[in-house]
């Protein structure tokens, strides 16, 4: 075991975790929130809006870049494969969703407007519908 990637996440422990003798002291204590294989474990809720607010953005900034392509074909492809939902998906089934509903809602906002300027290039003729 790797000490220093190691970390006690122990929320509701009431500083048992801090006795002396009970965890080698190179450990990581974390009192908000720990990573685990890429995905966050925390009861917090400003945390999990932050981190899920990053995601969202992060995407809806490459979306924002699709349209410099001027292919819509090439657009479509990266907008299915490689525009962060992954991760917004990944937060969604290891956190709270009710703590991520801005992030999901600023996401779904930006990717109908990038299947909108795909689809009509900002014209009309465009809603739920289609």
């Amino acid at each position: 075991m790797n000490i220093r990637k190691t970390e006690i996440f122990w929320p509701s422990c009431e500083s048992n975790k801090h006795r002396g003798g009970l965890f080698p002291v190179d450990i990581g204590r974390p009192t908000v929130e720990v990573k685990l294989l890429r995905g966050t474990v925390s009861r917090d809720r400003g945390f999990i809006e932050g981190l899920a607010m990053k995601r969202a953005s992060r995407a809806a900034n490459l979306m924002n870049l699709l349209p410099l392509l001027r292919d819509p074909h090439s657009e479509l492809l990266l907008l299915r494969s490689c525009m962060g939902i992954a991760k917004l998906f990944f937060g969604l089934r290891t956190c709270q969703p009710i703590h991520m509903e801005e992030a999901t809602m600023l996401f779904d906002k930006e990717l109908c407007e990038a299947v909108e300027d795909i689809v009509v290039d900002g014209g009309p003729f465009f809603g739920d519908l289609q």
